[in-house]
């Protein structure tokens, strides 16, 4: 019995379609030369998307109500075939997910540390994170009440 392991080795930069042929010759009669043509395609390696959740944010409410709408924005993630999916998270839970980049989420009042996980067709993924403050809403002094608490008093001092 007679074994063969060929070895085709082509640059891995090289994005091809390569060619060739293998002969295997014999003096065996019984046993005539084989030639087995070989084509294939050579392809990038499907490398995991790079998440990024856009610089840190400070917000202050606009009005006294206790949450702050915020836009979350991924589009400044990528992938070499696509991201397909983003997932915003707060801890264990999903604030927001879909194939937009965007997302809009309401925030309380404090730091909120947000993961945006992106994911490609072939499902490998990529995470970043992102700092949200959200500061309490300050009532402007000329509708102050004049205590220094900042309560509202209609608009007059």
């Amino acid at each position: 019995m007679f074994e063969f392991k060929p070895r085709i080795r082509i640059a891995p930069n090289a994005i091809s379609t390569p060619t060739g042929s293998i002969t295997i010759a014999t003096n065996d009669p019984d046993h005539p030369t084989l030639v087995v043509n070989l084509s294939g395609e050579v392809v990038a390696a499907n490398l995991a998307p790079v998440a990024n959740a856009g610089p840190d944010q400070t917000l202050v409410l606009a009005d006294n109500n206790g949450v702050e709408q915020v836009t979350l924005d991924g589009s400044a993630s990528t992938d070499d075939h696509g991201v397909t999916d983003y997932r915003w998270n707060e801890g264990a839970s999903v604030l927001a997910q879909g194939p937009s980049s965007t997302a809009s989420v309401s925030l309380s009042v404090g730091v909120h540390t947000l993961t945006l996980t992106v994911s490609d067709s072939s499902l490998l993924t990529g995470a970043d994170q992102v700092v949200v403050t959200v500061d309490p809403y300050h009532c402007p002094s000329d509708l102050d009440d004049g205590s220094g608490s900042g309560t509202p008093d209609g608009g007059t001092d």
